[in-house]
């Protein structure tokens, strides 16, 4: 990471996607096929956006996707899939970012532990440890 600022606004956009796949996931178990309105296609891209500006060129879901056509509306099941693996990268990003001290895990920016805590990797690994 690198700041506080930066911190702050991954969080929220972390937050953002997983609500809106929990949102969409319910509409899609219902109506998979069904297409997202325009409106919601648009939350979508701007959230996805700025996951563009946030993760490392390296750890973006796929380099040739920047967003949903608005005129070629995705199905709720594309947008799941795709806010699924964007879920799954910051994630990623999130976990490379932060360490373990005396059982709490802290941000780190930099290279340097802050003192700004989160909560552990999903996937909690020894090497983690």
């Amino acid at each position: 990471m690198k700041s506080e600022k930066h911190i702050e606004e991954f969080e929220k956009t972390l937050s953002q996607i997983e609500a809106l796949h929990d949102e969409i996931s319910i509409i899609s178990k219902k109506a998979p096929n069904d297409l997202l309105n325009k409106y919601k296609v648009g939350l979508v891209n701007t959230i996805i956006s700025r996951a563009n500006k946030l993760l490392r060129s390296d750890l973006l879901p796929f380099s040739d996707f920047k967003a949903f056509d608005v005129d070629e509306l995705p199905s709720n099941s594309d947008v799941v899939v795709m806010l699924k693996q964007y879920m799954a990268c910051l994630e990623k990003e999130r976990e490379n970012s932060i360490k373990v001290n005396f059982g709490d895990w802290y941000w780190v920016i930099n290279g340097k532990e802050t003192t700004l805590k989160t909560y552990p990797p999903k996937k909690l690994g020894k090497e983690k440890l």
